[in-house]
């Protein structure tokens, strides 16, 4: 059972503050646990009466009583029809004056929830998605309009490629306006990425800002690490932001509260770094389901927990997807949501919003007192490479390959040969392939539970390819680089 199997009766204030005509109010919850047919109930404060009628199980009641400005304390006297009378005393206290920050996001696992073949084409669909759902809020308030940020920057450089430039447009024209946001990770990456794979996947960085695209963070979900190479590899890209949205599962959750702090390298350069709650938090609030007093409850619960643990800012953002699964899609559904919610309460107050607006709020309001952390930031969950150690072993051989092979050519290069575009397109392909297998998901989502499962084969049949076909291309373009390279050395006398 989710309940006790006796009557109850639990009074306590929500966090928030609701608004009628002009006045703002506090807000009780009033909860009964009643067991047995309908019964009548009425509850008393300050001479005013609420009536109600219960009905079997769990019955929650909501009161508003005039805002205070200092704490205050109440009886209730509680009425149930067949029963005595009960009187309970609470209190209300202010409301600190929250403002949320609602990410709206599409989590990216090349695999997992569907086979890799249906991920690619999914995603290009959810950015048509979400550029339709901007067109039907465009006359919303401007804090429950559409807002979405591309997770991932592999998604963006496909859709390059797979749409007509009409639609492009349209993308790039909500970039700048704020209702989407391109962010600079190619994919979001296990431990085993090595400093080369992570400068080569700045090159799709590069493409959109040429494209005019305009992209200040960088993000990192589902991993609870990332390279420190990066603060030196964003630095002088315009990319000063980096939010990291933990997963603790298996994996430990190593602080109580969201942090943020400059992030630098050795090197000297420094990101803004804001280490999150999970990545679809938002949905374990209740955000999207379109019940109200839900979400008053659970998100009351969250902010008094913040304030438990000295959170040092009056404004939060947590992440969601448009459905509590990986690879969702997008939805308009939350911008009623937030409509009603800001409509029926000042505070906290809503706010759709992109990654970087948080951020941006920090480095405005607190920059300087933030803490400093010249340190390595080390993932301790994305085991799935250990199951898979001989794949593992050939990425991060090719890995280690590829430096001397560029560098070969490079050599090559200085010594008058013509390395054409057709070495570059090598490169690329090879490095595609490692950055696939170094993204993070190792495995369908029934891969433990049933491994002989159709979806779990094919998923590590094509994981597992990443790894082969990166290793047979590396190899291809090793013997090609020499046989250029050696005609410009000529032969010794010897």
């Amino acid at each position: 059972f989710k309940a006790a199997l006796f009557e109850e009766i639990d009074i306590y204030q929500n966090m928030v503050v609701a608004k009628e005509n002009d006045n703002l109010y506090h807000s009780i919850s009033v909860d009964f646990i009643h067991i047995g047919n309908d019964s009548k109930a009425s509850i008393s404060i300050n001479g005013n009466k609420t009536e109600t009628i219960l009905k079997a199980g769990y019955n929650k009641l909501e009161i508003l009583l005039p805002k205070a400005s200092e704490t205050t304390k109440y009886k209730a006297i509680i009425e149930k029809e067949g029963s005595p009378f009960l009187e309970r005393e609470f209190e209300l206290t202010p409301v600190k004056e929250w403002e949320i920050f609602l990410v709206q996001h599409t989590h990216t696992d090349i695999g997992y929830t569907r086979p890799q073949t249906e991920i690619l084409p999914e995603h290009l669909r959810y950015i048509d998605n979400a550029l339709d759902f901007c067109d039907q809020t465009d006359d919303y308030p401007d804090a429950s309009k559409f807002r979405w940020t591309c997770e991932t920057s592999w998604s963006l450089r496909e859709y390059l490629k797979t749409r007509p430039q009409s639609q492009i447009d349209r993308l790039i024209t909500r970039v700048k306006e704020g209702r989407i946001e391109a962010t600079a990770m190619f994919l979001n990456f296990s431990e085993i990425v090595d400093e080369s794979a992570l400068a080569e996947q700045t090159k799709t960085l590069k493409m959109l800002k040429d494209n005019g695209f305009e992209i200040s963070t960088a993000m990192q979900n589902d991993v609870n690490g990332i390279g420190w190479s990066v603060v030196d590899l964003f630095h002088n890209t315009d990319v000063k932001y980096l939010s990291m949205g933990i997963h603790a599962h298996r994996a430990r959750k190593p602080f109580d509260k969201p942090t943020a702090f400059w992030w630098e390298s050795p090197a000297g350069n420094r990101i803004l770094a804001y280490r999150g709650e999970h990545y679809q938090h938002g949905n374990s609030l209740s955000l999207t389901t379109g019940q109200l007093d839900v979400l008053r409850t659970n998100l009351s619960s969250y902010l008094k927990s913040l304030d438990e643990k000295n959170y040092p800012y009056d404004k939060a953002s947590l992440q969601f997807s448009g459905y509590i699964t990986d690879n969702s899609p997008p939805s308009a559904n939350v911008c009623d949501i937030i409509r009603e919610w800001n409509s029926k309460y000042e505070w906290p107050k809503l706010r759709s919003s992109l990654a970087r607006d948080f951020l941006v709020y920090l480095e405005n309001e607190h920059s300087n007192e933030l803490s400093h952390k010249k340190v390595a930031w080390p993932d301790w969950w994305t085991d799935g490479v250990g199951s898979a150690a001989n794949e593992t072993k050939t990425v991060r051989n090719t890995q280690a390959e590829m430096p001397a092979i560029t560098s070969v050519l490079a050599m090559a290069k200085i010594m008058g040969v013509d390395i054409n575009q057709s070495f570059m397109n090598d490169i690329e392909e090879v490095y595609d392939n490692l950055l696939f297998y170094d993204e993070h998901t190792h495995g369908a989502a029934e891969s433990v539970s049933d491994p002989l499962a159709q979806n779990t084969v094919n998923q590590w049949g094509m994981k597992s390819a990443y790894a082969w076909e990166a290793a047979k291309k590396s190899h291809a373009l090793a013997e090609k680089a020499m046989a250029f390279i050696e005609p410009a050395i000529g032969k010794s006398n010897l």
